[in-house]
């Protein structure tokens, strides 16, 4: 592959001949533009690499490390969470990534992880109804009844009014089985 790129080097970079000749054997070929009466440029020299020792086709028909292969094997759900942690890892504290990653987690069975999450976003968002109805699905998902039964009160309070889902939603299933339980929906259809 040739390619041409050109520029004006000073003089006095290019004086000692040893400097020159390591720059010739490095494959750059060289013309001396001379000052001219009446010029005000300085010694100058004019450098057009050469790239055809560069074999790039051969390179790219490496065959790819192994790490890099057994990502293709990996689930989708597996890729994502990575991939999301990654960018949380460069981003810092962005609460829409923090939200999908949350969900994941939960799909996968990581709850502990669900939980962390869920507390980062409520400290984020403490007026989000979202926030502390997913914090309440986290404990609920770990067997924490008092510490659900107080998310979801704090997420009615803030507005969270979608009877529907927290009746049919699954994370919450631990809490429905309290006697605690039909004293929030009483207080829900008000």
């Amino acid at each position: 592959m040739a390619g041409h790129y050109s520029r004006l080097v000073p003089a006095a970079q290019i004086r000692d001949f040893f400097a020159i000749h390591a720059r010739i054997s490095a494959g750059l070929s060289y013309n001396i533009i001379e000052r001219r009466e009446g010029m005000q440029m300085p010694w100058t020299e004019r450098i057009t690499p050469d790239w055809s020792h560069w074999n790039l086709t051969a390179w790219l028909r490496r065959p790819l490390p192994e790490a890099v292969l057994q990502r293709f094997e990996e689930p989708q759900e597996v890729f994502e969470v990575r991939f999301l942690e990654d960018l949380l890892a460069r981003v810092g504290e962005a609460p829409d990534i923090l939200t999908h990653l949350g969900y994941l987690y939960t799909q996968s069975g990581r709850h502990r992880d669900a939980l962390a999450v869920d507390r980062r976003l409520v400290a984020l968002r403490p007026r989000d109804p979202v926030a502390h109805y997913n914090l309440a699905c986290s404990y609920s998902n770990l067997g924490r009844i008092n510490q659900g039964f107080a998310a979801l009160k704090e997420a009615l309070a803030l507005g969270f009014r979608d009877v529907e889902q927290i009746q049919e939603d699954e994370d919450l299933e631990n809490l429905r089985g309290h006697p605690r339980w039909g004293e929030l929906l009483s207080v829900l259809n008000r």
